[in-house]
C-alpha cells in the first residue's frame, strides 16, 4: 500500500507511506528524510530509499518536510515530530512496531534526523505537535548519512568546501539548533553514521565529532567512513533495478547491509 498523508492543507509538507498492511507481525519503521540543502527535496532519497528498505523487512515512509523560506526553525523539527507521532498513532493499521521507529536522513535530511534525535524533548515541542508525552515523538534510532552536525562552523563559515547554489532559511539564519551536536545527551537514541571520506560538501570532521559526543554520553553508535562514494549517492546500487556487482562504488554501497544488520541488533 502506498498513500500520502498531508500535514499542511496545500500538501507542501506530507508523508509518503509504503507499508505492507498484510504483515502478520509488527515491523520496524524507517522514515526517510531527503537531502537538498533545505532548498528542495532530492528525489534520489525518496522512493529508491523507501523501496530498498521495504524489500528488507521495514515499513517505510518518506517525509517531505519544510524547505526554502518555510524551513525556518522549528518547522522541520515539527514536521519530523509530527511524522513520528502519526506512525505511532497508526501503528496497528500500518503494521508498525511503535518501539522501533527509525529516522534516516541524507545531507540536509540528516540534520532533520539529528535534530529529532537530540531535541525530541525540548520545551514546547510535544505540545505544538499534539503529543500527550514527549516520548511519543522520540525516535528509537537514527541513521545519519553524509550530514553535518555542526553546520555553522564546518559548512557556512568554512571557505574550503564546495557550496550549493543556495541554502534554505534555516541555514542562512545560522539557526543554533541546526548545530545539533550541542544537543547530544544521554537521552539521544542510538545512531548509525556513514560518510564518504572525500565528500566535497560535508567535511568528515562532523562524523568524528558526532561519534565522540555519542561516546562521551554513553550512546550506542556505529561509524563508517568509506574510501569511495560521493555526496548524494543515497542507497546507490542497492536500489530496485540495480545490482551491487555493477556498482562503481562497491565500498560505500555496503552501507545499506551494514545499516540493516546494525538496526536488527539495536532495535
Amino acid at each position: 500500500m502506498k498513500k500520502i498523508i498531508n500535514r499542511t492543507q496545500d500538501g507542501r509538507v506530507n508523508m509518503e507511506v509504503y507499508v505492507n498492511e498484510g504483515s502478520a507481525e509488527l515491523l520496524p519503521a524507517i522514515i526517510s528524510l531527503p537531502g537538498g540543502a533545505f532548498t528542495h527535496l532530492s528525489d534520489t532519497d525518496k522512493e529508491p530509499t523507501a523501496m530498498t528498505f521495504y524489500r528488507c523487512g521495514f515499513q517505510t515512509f518518506v517525509l517531505n518536510y519544510s524547505v526554502g523560506k518555510y524551513s525556518e526553525y522549528p518547522a522541520p523539527l515539527d514536521d519530523i515530530s509530527w511524522a513520528i507521532l502519526q506512525i505511532r498513532k497508526h501503528s496497528i493499521e500500518w503494521r508498525v512496531n511503535p518501539d522501533k521507529i527509525v529516522v534516516m536522513g541524507f545531507s540536509a535530511g540528516a540534520s532533520v534526523a539529528g535534530m529529532s534525535a537530540t531535541q525530541w524533548n525540548i520545551t514546547g515541542l510535544s505540545e505544538r505537535i499534539g503529543a500527550a508525552d514527549a516520548k511519543e515523538i522520540r525516535p528509537d534510532a537514527a541513521v545519519i548519512a553524509y550530514g553535518a552536525c555542526n553546520t555553522s562552523e564546518t559548512i557556512v563559515k568554512n571557505p574550503n568546501i564546495e557550496r550549493p547554489g543556495s541554502w534554505g532559511k534555516i541555514v542562512t539564519d545560522l539557526t543554533p539548533e541546526l548545530d545539533w551536536l550541542n544537543y547530544v545527551d544521554k537521552t539521544t537514541p542510538p545512531m548509525f553514521i556513514w560518510q564518504p571520506a572525500y565528500d566535497k560538501y560535508v567535511p568528515k570532521e562532523n562524523q568524528i565529532m558526532l561519534a565522540n559526543a555519542l561516546k562521551e554520553n554513553g550512546v550506542k553508535y556505529e561509524l563508517h567512513m568509506f574510501k569511495d562514494g560521493y555526496h548524494g549517492m543515497s542507497v546507490g546500487y542497492n536500489a530496485p533495478g540495480y545490482t551491487l556487482t555493477d556498482s562503481p562504488h562497491p565500498d560505500a554501497d555496503r552501507w545499506v547491509n551494514l545499516c540493516i544488520d546494525w538496526l536488527n541488533r539495536v532495535l
